[in-house]
């Protein structure tokens, strides 16, 4: 069964199609470090390897070869791990009698190559099987804490706004002067708050009472001027009813035309009329034109 070539290659850019050919000359040199200097110290062969794998390091970091920025991440750190392993070796192996390294001084170096390798590894776990899993469960997470926090701007807005229409509603539904504002007024209703007492100041209260008294002593001096000049009217005409019937009674008494006086001169003119008359002497009959012009002036007077 024949196996494509293509895996030689994949993954990497144009310029880089090579990199695999690199990958397997570093780890044909770390096979021989080991199989030649047999001889030679620990130190010496892990210096050496650590020596190649800054070189591999650095040309990761150069050339960039993968054509995925994931895939780079992992080679990188691949590297980094394997520098970092070589460095605690490096450590762990150098030593002796006369070493300054101290025994707990490799405990603590050997713990922290062992924290870099298990930190790679979890990292190469996510980077390769859990990326997207964590990824959707992080973006849920954010959406409900998004969610969550418009919730309560919300609510706070809603707060906000609901305290500003209860005091909107108290500053109209409130008497101006002291007092309670009166628990089925319809405006209260909407805002939904009990009955409250006048919120303003001490001072604004007393200022509001001073004026509503000088309205009031307003309107009773008004009252009062008008009450003044009813009565003031009514005199005049009562003046004016009494002059005319006293003149009415003067000319009267000067002209004589009182309904008795009227009524006494016309039974007397009648008397004189008829004694007038009866009478055959010339003296009688000289008088008579003169009572008879009488007779006729007595309905002018009267």
């Amino acid at each position: 069964m024949r196996v494509p070539p293509g895996f030689l290659f994949a993954g990497f850019r144009s310029e880089t199609y090579w990199w695999e050919a690199t990958a397997y000359l570093h780890k044909v040199a770390v096979v021989l470090i080991g199989s030649l200097m047999v001889d030679t110290k620990a130190t010496v062969q892990t210096a050496t390897a650590l020596a190649m794998a800054a070189l591999a390091h650095a040309a990761v970091l150069y050339w960039r070869p993968m054509r995925m920025k994931r895939l780079y991440r992992l080679q990188a750190g691949a590297s980094g791990a394997l520098v970092g392993t070589y460095l605690v070796a490096i450590v762990l192996t150098a030593g002796g009698q006369d070493s300054l390294v101290t025994n707990q001084s490799r405990l603590v170096v050997a713990w922290v190559g062992v924290a870099l390798n298990v930190g790679f590894a979890c990292w190469w776990l996510y980077e390769v099987a859990m990326r997207k899993p964590v990824r959707r469960l992080c973006r849920r997470l954010s959406a409900r804490a998004a969610a969550a926090a418009k919730q309560r701007e919300e609510a706070r807005a809603q707060r906000k706004e609901a305290a500003r229409r209860r005091k909107k509603a108290a500053a109209a539904a409130l008497p101006a002067a002291f007092g309670v504002a009166k628990a089925s007024n319809p405006a209260l209703e909407l805002a939904g708050m009990p009955v409250v007492p006048n919120p303003k100041s001490r001072w604004d209260q007393e200022w509001e009472t001073l004026a509503k008294v000088e309205e009031q002593n307003k309107a009773a001096r008004a009252v009062m001027g008008e009450a003044k000049l009813r009565l003031a009217g009514s005199s005049s005409r009562g003046l004016r009813h009494g002059t005319k019937r006293s003149r009415g009674a003067a000319s009267k008494a000067a002209t004589g035309t009182g309904r008795r006086d009227r009524v006494r001169r016309a039974s007397g003119g009648r008397r004189a009329h008829s004694s007038s008359s009866s009478s055959n002497s010339p003296s009688s009959s000289s008088a008579s034109p003169a009572s008879a012009v009488q007779h006729r002036r007595n309905p002018l007077l009267v």
